[in-house]
């Protein structure tokens, strides 16, 4: 079976794109339980803003994480961010 230069060529495109697809790393966006709070400590150096959502429930609602202000640190404990 004699292959054709373009069937070669859109095989070796239909193969690139599966490896760049199967190669990408997928983001999944995790919403953390802010417990009534207006921020989610990721660590002592990063938050994340979260959104009450009614009945006392508050969380993250996407990816946006926001460094704390030096020399601040964020502590669960904070009243505010």
């Amino acid at each position: 079976m004699v292959f054709k230069e373009k069937e070669i060529k859109n095989i070796f495109l239909l193969h690139l794109a599966a490896i760049i697809v199967i190669s990408m790393t997928l983001v999944d966006a995790t919403n953390f339980d802010c417990k009534g709070k207006g921020f989610y400590c990721l660590n002592s150096t990063h938050f994340m803003i979260c959104v009450d959502l009614g009945y006392g429930v508050s969380t993250t609602v996407d990816d946006f994480v926001i460094p704390c202000p030096p020399p601040s640190l964020c502590i669960e404990t904070n009243e505010f961010e």
